[in-house]
């Protein structure tokens, strides 16, 4: 495998695909909120710590998981947005932009009263 001056990281690694969400509005009758998906990204999940994130980055952000992806959206710039994983969903709490792809910091989270 020929790798560029970045080691294509984001590329090797790029084995789970995942749904990005966001929150609409919500519904008082049904407790629920609206969600539209906005895309698919491809990347890589990996287990994290908001500890590691001080340690590796100075960052001060609660977080389980680190996801690495080359798929980037324009949309990833927006407020209250998930990552849908299997059964399990994340709420973005960082977002570190790079020009080959982007690292995501994402927290565990409910949508519409479950883990979805």
């Amino acid at each position: 495998m020929k790798f560029d001056k970045f080691g294509k990281y984001f590329d090797v690694l790029s084995c789970t695909e995942v749904r990005l969400v966001s929150k609409g509005d919500y519904d008082d009758y049904e407790n629920t909120y609206s969600l539209t998906e906005i895309g698919t990204l491809t990347g890589d999940m990996q287990p994290y710590s908001g500890g590691l994130a001080k340690e590796d980055y100075g960052l001060r952000v609660e977080c389980e998981k680190r996801f690495f992806t080359r798929s980037a959206l324009p949309e990833l710039k927006d407020n209250d947005l998930y990552v849908v994983d299997g059964n399990r969903s994340f709420r973005i709490m960082y977002i570190g932009d790079y020009d080959m792809g982007a690292m995501l910091l994402l927290k565990e989270a409910e949508l519409n009263g479950r883990r979805k």
